[in-house]
């Protein structure tokens, strides 16, 4: 109803509000079940707060008095109560604030909102009011079509501000702090209307100077949104059943249109209200003389349309029946709730899910079936359902069984005739279970996305649907690039395509899973190895609807693999070369030493002869062994302090001297290197080879690159190149611009004999050598080459302290043996004569032992008087190194001079006590190295 009373009768606005209020007196109380009032109010002083909105409504008079129809309004229902009032008025901010914190019993004059209901209850309703729209005089504005795209004016945080704002008329809401500032902001031009309650407006207009270019306009709002309450703290439930009381009392006593004619004025249209009715009467008057006669007229219908509606009715109770059958049988929860909050219908849904009969559920409130929290969570929807709005919402809800289920629920209002909801019909559906499938396969996505290996899926004719983010990675390509291309445009392998991929799909369309490795291009065109494992998925009737593949970038370890197996080889050439230099170290030995021994005996010219050119095939032939071993088992360097910046500029100047002018030297040198530990000699070898093969690879010039750099390499790093190890290095580069290497040439350049020159231009000993030198410094080699490219070389040097230990002192000159015996210890015959002929001709006794334990028994003989040993390594029954162990820890210490073909002397000397050191003699040798290191070993024991 309205009690705006400008567009009713006053009678009729009465009898409504009455009847209201009556109903509410017998149905309220039941319907909110509030407990019994107690009977302590009676008397008590209610401290009430009210808004200073101005005239009529509330506001203090000159004497600072608190006048207008709300505060009247609040005096005569506390009144009728018995309740004492003290009233306070203050700003609304204040007043709320004062409320909220206790210091106030009730507000006389509030709107409902749903925020404020957590707080506050509301009486029944005392007053709806309309909202005028207020415009310029003389403004063209007349519907709520011609507000659309309007500047509109409302209060901020007021009831019209919240109702406008959800209303879909396409106004362009601008809140403003009074309404002063709304009459002015539409005066000024810079708002096109403003929304304000009238009963408020008209008196401000009418008493302030905006009267005079301001107007209502004739817009009518589709609703009122001011509905008006006494409102109590939620603490209060007796007080609130005392207003509420008091309210009916004042209607039943017809008080209400006094008040509002008191403060609003008289009722202008009482007279055209009484015209009204009188036409309303006679109209009723003519209406039932027109009845009836066309009553007599109808009698003769009566009975079909008896028997058609009998027809209608039961054919409605047939579809009621039918309908509610189909209810029964959906599994969702289906109710109909009445505006108390109780079930008034529900299907046998419920019986289920809440573990009871449905004469347990029909009746029953909402908060006793679900109790508090679900009711409290569900209780705002309510409310916004019994607003008039359809309200769906998802939620986890506790049921009866104990178990919690995601249902997704949807609020339906029920309006009545009359316009008013009178009910809310609730559906429910259980979504747990596609609640779980969704995130199960939300989180498969994401697992999917978040792998590192690349996946993609496609339709059976190999068309791609979904990548990865790996597979971006891996290719290039993004999944929009990619999405319904065929998977072979991007992963072409050369003159193998065709077979291959036909390979492929005969496997994928038999239903098979599908292995291999291919070459892929990525975007930028560079090539990569990729692992791919290709699974079909099936139909129900086997056929390929999909496929799922599965990709991984093996180039590096399929590259560290080929470097493992050239490692591999390069060590198994090594261990031939160093057995095949021990068996020809063994056959030159007697060749180099004895046509020395002939030289002692005079000798004509031509044998003479003869004898240097033995001797000289004996000493190439043991250079090439040495170059053999360098490449097997490493260098038997002498080290020694070494800058190799310098030895690097050294030979920058000798190949500009030297090589072409076409070639073009460039030299790059890292400053403040520290010096390593190394053989110069063998460092200078190095430099000479790598400089001398660029050369030869620029035989129309180029440029020759040399640079010496510091570089530390971590674990990662290290695993990328072949017999790398974690560390600091000097790193030396000789790069060329020449021919470069094949590639199917590259893992075979550091083999011995290997050479790609032609018959005499090379022996293919020289890169077998560099590779020996380098790894006998604890280092490694990077070669990069390409052909048409040119060719890189790093040589990795560790920095290592540089020995103290020199050698550079040796003695090996000859000295007579004066009698002294020695034995010779050597499984070798030719071997063994040779060094007892060499050493009775300088003077020596010998005796001569086949192995270690044949020695062992000599040195038993109580007559052997023996001076030194020299003995051989590898020898049957007991090797050398076990036969000077076992002379040792007998305490037989003797001078001793061990002969090697196979092992390096830093070997030799790291598998003995280094407190009794012993000489070592490379084979093959000159009788000046081992007269001189038995020379040495009887200085070394004397010591």
């Amino acid at each position: 109803m309205r009690a705006t009373f400008a567009t009713v009768g006053a009678a009729a606005v009465r009898r409504g509000w009455i009847i209201g209020c009556v109903v509410w007196s017998l149905v309220g109380p039941s319907a909110e079940a509030a407990p019994e009032p107690a009977p302590g109010w009676s008397g008590r002083i209610v401290r009430a707060g009210f808004e200073d909105i101005g005239p009529p409504f509330s506001f203090r008079d000159p004497r600072g008095e608190p006048q207008g129809y709300a505060v009247d309004l609040v005096r005569a229902v506390t009144q009728r109560r018995n309740l004492h009032l003290e009233i306070v008025m203050k700003s609304w901010p204040e007043v709320l604030t004062d409320f909220r914190a206790g210091k106030l019993d009730l507000l006389g004059n509030v709107g409902y909102l749903p925020e404020r209901a957590e707080y506050m209850d509301f009486s029944v309703r005392t007053l709806s009011l309309d909202a005028g729209v207020y415009v310029k005089r003389g403004s063209p504005l007349r519907t709520l079509e011609d507000l659309r795209g309007k500047r509109v004016a409302a209060l901020e945080q007021s009831v019209a501000h919240r109702f406008l704002a959800a209303q879909p008329w396409g106004v362009e809401l601008v809140p403003v702090p009074s309404r002063r500032a709304a009459a002015e902001a539409v005066r000024s031009g810079k708002c096109d209307a403003f929304v304000l309650m009238a009963i408020i407006m008209d008196h401000y207009l009418r008493t302030s100077e905006f009267g005079a270019s301001l107007e209502r306009s004739r817009v009518r709002l589709p609703s009122s949104p001011y509905q008006m309450h006494i409102a109590v703290r939620k603490d209060a439930p007796e007080l609130l059943r005392e207003i509420n009381e008091g309210i009916v009392e004042l209607a039943r006593a017809d008080e209400e249109a006094v008040l509002y004619e008191r403060w609003v004025g008289p009722l202008r249209e009482s007279r055209p209200y009484r015209w009204s009715q009188m036409k309303y009467f006679v109209y009723s008057l003519i209406t039932l003389s027109a009845a009836l006669v066309v009553a007599s007229i109808l009698l003769g219908w009566q009975r079909e349309r008896l028997l058609r509606s009998r027809a209608q009715t039961a054919a409605l109770q047939r579809s009621e029946s039918e309908l509610k059958t189909i209810a029964n049988l959906v599994p969702a929860l289906i109710s109909y709730i009445s505006p108390d909050y109780r079930y008034v219908r529900v299907n046998r849904a419920y019986e289920k899910w809440f573990q009871r009969p449905l004469d347990q559920i029909v009746g029953q409130r909402l908060v006793d079936l679900t109790g508090p929290e679900l009711h409290a969570r569900v209780k705002p929807h309510l409310e916004a359902a019994f607003a008039g709005r359809i309200v769906s919402f998802e939620n986890e809800v506790p049921f009866a069984d104990g178990v919690r289920r995601w249902v997704k629920a949807t609020y339906t209002p029920h309006v009545g005739p009359a316009g008013r909801v009178e009910g809310v019909t609730f559906v429910a559906f259980d979504l747990t279970e596609m609640k779980r499938a969704h995130d199960e396969l939300a989180l498969r996505g994401a697992a999917l996305e978040a792998a590192a290996n690349a996946i993609v899926i496609t339709d059976a004719d190999g068309r791609v649907l979904w990548t990865n983010a790996a597979y971006s990675r891996l290719t290039g390509y993004s999944l929009a690039e990619v999405r319904g291309r065929r998977v072979g445009a991007f992963c072409s392998t050369g003159e193998r395509a065709n077979p291959f991929f036909a390979e492929m799909w005969a496997a994928i369309s038999a239903g098979s899973v599908w292995r291999s490795e291919i070459l892929n291009y990525h975007r930028d065109g560079h090539t990569f190895t990729e692992e791919v494992t290709i699974t079909p998925l099936l139909d129900a009737s086997g056929k390929v609807t999909h496929c799922i593949a599965i990709k991984q970038d093996v180039t590096d370890q399929r590259d560290l693999e080929k470097q493992y197996l050239h490692a591999q080889r390069q060590e198994s050439l090594g261990r031939l070369a160093t057995g095949i230099a021990h068996d020809l170290n063994n056959i030159l030995t007697p060749v180099l030493v004895l046509p020395s021994l002939m030289r002692e005996v005079p000798q004509d010219a031509s044998t003479l002869k003869f004898l240097d050119m033995i001797e000289a095939s004996a000493h190439r032939g043991s250079d090439l062994l040495r170059q053999l071993l360098l490449f097997g088992r490493g260098s038997d360097a002498r080290r020694e302090p070494v800058a190799l910046a310098m030895m690097v500029d050294a030979m920058a100047g000798i190949v500009r001297e030297t090589f072409p002018k076409n070639i073009t030297i460039e030299m790059s040198l890292a400053p403040k290197l520290p010096v390593i530990s190394a053989d110069a000699t063998q460092l200078h070898q190095v430099l000479m080879n790598l400089c001398v093969n660029a050369r030869d690879a620029m035989p129309l010039g180029g440029r020759l690159t040399l640079r010496l750099e510091r570089t530390t390499l971590s674990v990662e790093q290290a695993k990328t190149l072949t017999s790398a190890r974690a560390g600091t290095f000097q790193v030396l580069t000789v790069a060329d611009t020449g021919c470069g290497i094949p590639f199917e040439n590259q893992e075979r350049v550091f083999e011995p004999f290997f050479t790609t020159k032609a018959v005499g231009e090379g022996t293919g000993l020289g890169l077998s050598t560099v590779s020996g030198i380098v790894r006998g410094h604890a280092g490694f080699i990077e070669l990069r080459s390409a052909p048409g490219a040119g060719t890189t070389f790093k040589i990795y040097l560790p920095e290592l302290a540089a020995s103290a230990k020199d050698d550079g002192g040796r003695d090996d000159r000859v000295q007579d043996g004066a009698g002294r015996c020695v034995l010779v210890v050597d499984d070798e015959p030719n071997i063994a004569r040779t060094i007892v002929a060499l050493l009775e001709t300088h003077g020596y006794r010998t005796r001569i032992a086949r192995h270690g334990a044949e020695a062992l028994a000599i040195l038993r003989e109580p007559t052997a008087k023996i001076d030194a040993i020299v003995t051989d390594l590898l020898m049957p029954t007991m090797d050398g190194l076990a036969f000077i162990e076992t002379l040792r820890k007998l305490g037989r210490a003797y001078p001793t001079v061990v002969i090697s073909g196979h092992l390096t002397s830093a070997e030799i000397i790291g598998k003995l006590d280094p407190a009794r050191p012993v000489e070592v003699v490379s084979k093959p040798f000159t009788i000046q190295q081992l007269l001189g290191a038995i020379e040495r070993s009887f200085v070394a024991t004397k010591s």
